[in-house]
This record gives structure tokens, C-alpha cells and sequence, in this order.
């Protein structure tokens, strides 16, 4: 690669950094007039297309990367998020498997094993093993699927987070599927296969085969305490929870980029606020200490007693609303059938496809997407507007 052609590729990746994405497409251009045959230069060009939302000439882009460099795994996973969010399940979950040629911070000691090669039909009388990897939210996501495998293996241990564990418990009561920590030593099986790789396994190769029926339980006893806490506050017409932030990743740089564009600054919050009988209650753990809401804000926050996802749980049963920023809470929310509005920054997130305010992940969901990079201003007006019209 020339000098010149590596200045461009400098501003380009810089552009994207900036959320100048056009800039960026720019950039990459003028550099691939000057090294046609680089590799990164395509892929860089691709990343500008798919953060502006052009993902079918990303993908173009991307089988320009993996003709020049066949096994840079990075072109594979980007083409998976492109195809995923067009809907293409077929071609979107294979390429997804390469994910795992890259390893999680911490390393996830399950990145060892070899690519699953069985079916729900080839594990009849086999134990098989399911792991995690990634964030809450995907493991809320995808252990829909659990139940599905559990119809054909003998045996399922499930090593799962341990603060879902409580949660998966009371929600999957099957005889055949063993929740474990993952803390503990890893069993003994005939057969693995992570959580996030359920959907190619069970053949979700088309929008219209996710399972998407409520899935997940909330404790009974834990939901009346919550319902008998809730009671005593004042009178309202509508119970609102509340999430404006992930949590903060660590030792991850592109986790911390995504969570920056997915934070909303709580001072924002107040174009929420003083609409007659709202309540708002916080579900945002991990908090920011920079980014406290706002005391003009009215907000219950029991969060301290919210100790597993299980409490959470417990706690959105009682609630009528959950509006979330993508994270986990949108995912638990969902699982459990209950309306949650979700706010998606602009680039959004490939698992809730393009061009669509549902999700049929969740029929429960209304998406509110950014229209411009980074202003949630308007899309709380959005959210407010709605709120006024739904009560």
C-alpha cells in the first residue's frame, strides 16, 4: 500500500471514529483509486457503507476483502451483520459463526472447542453441552432456543452467567436440562454448542421461523413483594421503567465505542418528565457516577435490591413500560411479554433489522431509532409524544 493510499485509509478510519461516515466513504474511495488490491482498504470501505445503512454495497465490499484475503474474519462477521440485519438468516448466521475466531475479554475458555456440527436431529440420546459468550442481552436472547434442543438431547448441561442462573431456573423447569454456574468445571458431554449458535443449529433461516412467544418467567413471590412495594407510592395511570445506559465493558474498545453512542446523558431525561401519571422507576445497574439523573427528574430507583436478573424480572412485572436503551433489560423485557420501547442509536444494531419500528424477536417492542447521529433530543420528543398519546 502506498504512502498516499495509507493517509486516506488513515482519514477514513478516523471519519468513521468521528461518525462522519460519508467523509469516511470519501477517504476509502480516493485510497482504493491508489491500492485496489489491499484488503483492509475494502474493509474499511465496507464498515463506512454499513454504518451509513448502504449494507448490501457493504457486503459487495466485504466479497472484495475475502477474495483478496479469504480467511480475515473480520470481513466474514461484518458481511454476517450486514445480511443478519437485511433479514438474510440463510447466508447471515453461517458467516456469524466466525465470530469465534475472535476471543472475548476476558478470554471465554469455550472459544477452544471446534465449530458444532450436529442437528437437532443427529443428538437423540447425546448430552450436550450449551455455553455462553458475549453480554446478557444476547444470552436473554437466544436461550429461547434451549427448549427446542431440550425436545431432542438426553441431557443439557447449561453453563450459564451466574447471575442469570436464578432466572433460567425458574423459567426452563425441564428434567432433561442442568443449569450450572460458570464457575464450575466443565461436564462431560458428547456434544457442544454455544447459546449464539442455536439459531443456525435449529434452523432459523427465515424471520418467519424465530420462535418469538413470551419465554421467560418472573419468580411469583418475588413479583408480590415488588407489587406490595409499589403500592404505597401515590396513584398513577401508567408505570414507566427506565434504562439509559449499557454497562460500561472493560478492556473492550469497540464494546466501550458502542455503549458511548447507546448512553444517553440522563439531563436529557427531563424531556420526559412532568407528564401527568407517569411514574418513572430505574432499571439502569452499573450507573455512570458522571451520569446521575437529573434531580428535576422524578424517578424511583430501588436498583440496590435488584441482585440477579431474576429481581429484575420481578420488578418489570409490576411495571406497565419499559423504555430502554439496547441493552439487556430490552431483551428481558421482551422475553417476558412486556411492552418495552426501545431507543437505537443510529447504527443501530444488526438483531433488530432495517426500516422497521417492530421486532419480531419481540412482538412486544416498538422501536424509536436516532435519525441523526448522537441526538437522542429528538427521539426522547418522540418518546414523549408517544407516552402523551398512549395515556
Amino acid at each position: 500500500m502506498s504512502e498516499a493510499a495509507r493517509a486516506y485509509a488513515d482519514a477514513g478510519a478516523a471519519h468513521i471514529a468521528a461518525g462522519d461516515y460519508p467523509a469516511a466513504q470519501e477517504s476509502y474511495e480516493q485510497a482504493l483509486l491508489l491500492s485496489a488490491d489491499a484488503p483492509i482498504l475494502h474493509y474499511g470501505y465496507g464498515l463506512a457503507l454499513q454504518k451509513s445503512g448502504q449494507y448490501e454495497a457493504a457486503i459487495a465490499a466485504y466479497d472484495k476483502v475475502i477474495v483478496l484475503h479469504p480467511t480475515m474474519a473480520y470481513a466474514h462477521l461484518a458481511k454476517a451483520h450486514c445480511a443478519l440485519i437485511l433479514g438474510d438468516f440463510a447466508h447471515g448466521w453461517p458467516a456469524y459463526e466466525w465470530r469465534i475466531q475472535f476471543d472475548e475479554v476476558p478470554p471465554n475458555p469455550y472459544y477452544k472447542f471446534s465449530p458444532p456440527t450436529w442437528t437437532p436431529e443427529t443428538i437423540k440420546g447425546k448430552k450436550i453441552l450449551l455455553w455462553s459468550e458475549q453480554g446478557f442481552g444476547d444470552m436473554l436472547q437466544f436461550c429461547r432456543y434451549v427448549p427446542l434442543i431440550a425436545q431432542s438431547a438426553a441431557k443439557i448441561h447449561w453453563v450459564v452467567h451466574p447471575l442469570l442462573r436464578r432466572l433460567f431456573e425458574q423459567s426452563f423447569s425441564l428434567p432433561n436440562v442442568i443449569i450450572t454456574s460458570t464457575t464450575h468445571p466443565v461436564p462431560e458431554h458428547d456434544a457442544h454448542c454455544s447459546v449464539m449458535s442455536l439459531p443456525l443449529i435449529c434452523g432459523t433461516d427465515t424471520i418467519d421461523k424465530i420462535p418469538s412467544e413470551p419465554y421467560l418467567v418472573a419468580d411469583p413471590v418475588s413479583v408480590e413483594m415488588w407489587r406490595k412495594k409499589i403500592a404505597v407510592l401515590p396513584d398513577c395511570r401508567l408505570r414507566v421503567g427506565l434504562v439509559w445506559s449499557g454497562s460500561r465493558p472493560q478492556n473492550n474498545l469497540e464494546a466501550s465505542h458502542i455503549n458511548q453512542q447507546r448512553l444517553i446523558d440522563p439531563h436529557a431525561l427531563a424531556r420526559l418528565s412532568g407528564i401527568p401519571g407517569v411514574q418513572f422507576f430505574s432499571l439502569q445497574k452499573d450507573e455512570y457516577p458522571e451520569q446521575a439523573i437529573t434531580p428535576s427528574f422524578e424517578l424511583w430507583n430501588w436498583t440496590r435490591d435488584l441482585h440477579d436478573w431474576a429481581d429484575t424480572a420481578a420488578l418489570i412485572a409490576n411495571l406497565d413500560l419499559i423504555i430502554s436503551v439496547d441493552t439487556g433489560v430490552v431483551h428481558l423485557a421482551g422475553a417476558l411479554g412486556k411492552p418495552v420501547w426501545i431507543l437505537s442509536r443510529y447504527e443501530g444494531c444488526w438483531r433488530w433489522l432495517e426500516n422497521r419500528e417492530d421486532s419480531p424477536w419481540y412482538p412486544s417492542t416498538r422501536l424509536f431509532r436516532q435519525r441523526e447521529t448522537g441526538d437522542w433530543n429528538e427521539v426522547l420528543d418522540r418518546v414523549r409524544a408517544a407516552l402523551e398519546e398512549l395515556l
